[in-house]
């Protein structure tokens, strides 16, 4: 009967705390949950002992660099919100979860905002959308201290289509208190107790770590054949027993026989790129092996083009 009382107490400060999102918050203050992206406050911290924490628990999320060519292509991206420091060390959270204006929530298939991940999967959770359209509040309850280390929520943010190098999308934690109805992230015990008190005043205050999405140079993927083209044996480089291997497929082509290469040997092996393994591209190899014998420092694509 305890453990249902203190369940039921539980979720009800939490939904009272859900509603507290709803409401305008206008204190700023330097700290682990303040951020740029929205309204949050300080932590008060009066009357803790923070040295001497017993549970020091750090709340994460994801700081990704993505390059331009990548989002531009899949402009979704993935965020997980990751506790450490805290296994079986705490029940009951509340969290507003804000982000830069210029991105757009992406629903899932629950039409929710976020989604539990396995660090919360003996808990009890729920997610609202937020006041601000760049904001939402997940929070959870449990009649015991059964949140775990890991991945405790991801969402996905959808980036603007004028993205450029350099662009830089801030997700962050904001702590939010509003008469009272404040952010949390308690044990089983509840306020009051030291060790919870002492634990929730840290993450808010020491141990929070915003994320990102920033946008980088465009990486140009290479092409495998390209990369391997002459190198028969794989060992990245092309010499002399390169060329010898493609002259015995071509005999071995040329008689119907098995040149015993691969599919991607086979694709390694035409040189020129002229769709078929033959003594030019043997002659080639052998040639570009002379090239980067004397100091030739040219690809052999390149050594082909520019007839070197």
């Amino acid at each position: 009967m305890k453990s249902m009382r203190f369940l039921a107490t539980t979720i009800a400060a939490v939904m009272t705390a859900v509603m507290a999102s709803t409401m305008m918050v206008n204190a700023f203050a330097a700290g682990p949950g303040m951020g740029t992206t929205g309204e949050c406050n300080e932590y008060d911290i009066s009357g803790i002992d923070l040295e001497n924490a017993a549970v020091k628990p750090t709340l994460s999320l994801s700081r990704i660099e993505l390059p331009l060519n990548e989002a531009r292509e899949n402009n979704i991206v993935t965020i997980e919100l990751t506790v450490s420091g805290a296994n079986e060390q705490y029940a009951s959270t509340g969290l507003h979860i804000s982000y830069d204006e210029r991105l757009d929530i992406v629903m899932n298939k629950k039409n929710k905002c976020a989604t539990l991940g396995p660090a919360g999967e003996y808990l009890m959770t729920g997610v609202r959308k937020g006041l601000y359209p760049n904001d939402f509040f997940v929070y959870s309850a449990a009649e015991g201290n059964f949140g775990c280390d890991g991945v405790l929520w991801t969402f996905q943010l959808q980036l603007p289509e004028n993205i450029e190098v350099g662009d830089k999308f801030p997700v962050e934690i904001l702590y939010r208190n509003e008469n009272g109805n404040n952010d949390s992230f308690k044990n089983i015990e509840g306020q009051g107790n030291e060790i919870c008190d002492q634990m929730e005043a840290w993450v808010f205050t020491n141990s929070i770590e915003q994320g990102y999405i920033e946008i980088t140079e465009p990486v140009v993927q290479e092409d495998p054949i390209e990369a391997h083209l002459g190198d028969i044996d794989g060992d990245n480089k092309i010499n002399a027993s390169d060329a010898t291997r493609i002259l015995g497929a071509f005999s071995a082509l040329s008689t119907g026989g098995d040149t015993g290469f691969t599919e991607e040997q086979l694709a390694w092996a035409d040189v020129n790129k002229d769709k078929k393994v033959d003594a030019k591209d043997a002659t080639v190899a052998l040639g570009y092996y002379g090239y980067t014998s004397t100091g030739g420092t040219a690809t052999i694509s390149e050594f082909i083009a520019q007839g070197l």
